[in-house]
């Protein structure tokens, strides 16, 4: 019960577990995002998720105050680096190894199917901004 406690007061912190370069790291996956964006609304940019070393040490990626070593969110749920008119990350070369990583394709929270473009019914819980939902 402690635990849980000081994750939900942002005690403590946190890291990636394990680490890895993120810039030599080889497993990135590519999706078009693009043609998706206005059924998924960049749901993925909602998603909270711990930092690296690397990261915090780069002194680029934001992260929450409130929630070390947590990536920033802006009030609107999305991350703080999400550049809300193009939609397009502004630190995409610099991106933490989890944006790199994560695959959407499967992620119950957001598609339905994947292939034939149905979203979640649940999608909606991403955009109740939650300090709870992490990747």
């Amino acid at each position: 019960r402690l635990v849980e406690k000081f994750r939900h007061e942002g005690i403590g912190a946190a890291y990636q577990d394990p680490e890895h370069d993120k810039y030599t790291f080889e497993k990135s996956v590519e999706i078009d995002c693009e043609s998706r964006l206005h059924l998924c609304k960049a749901a993925c940019c909602r998603l909270r998720f711990a930092l690296s070393h690397q990261d915090v040490d780069e002194g680029i990626v934001q992260w929450d105050f409130a929630h070390p070593y947590f990536i920033a969110s802006d009030a609107d749920g999305y991350c703080h680096h999400l550049d809300r008119g193009c939609m397009n990350c502004t630190i995409h070369t610099h991106r933490p190894v989890p944006c790199r990583a994560y695959d959407c394709r499967n992620d119950k929270r957001i598609w339905q199917d994947f292939e034939n473009r149905i979203v979640s019914p649940d999608l909606d819980k991403l955009f109740n901004f939650n300090e709870d939902t992490e990747t």
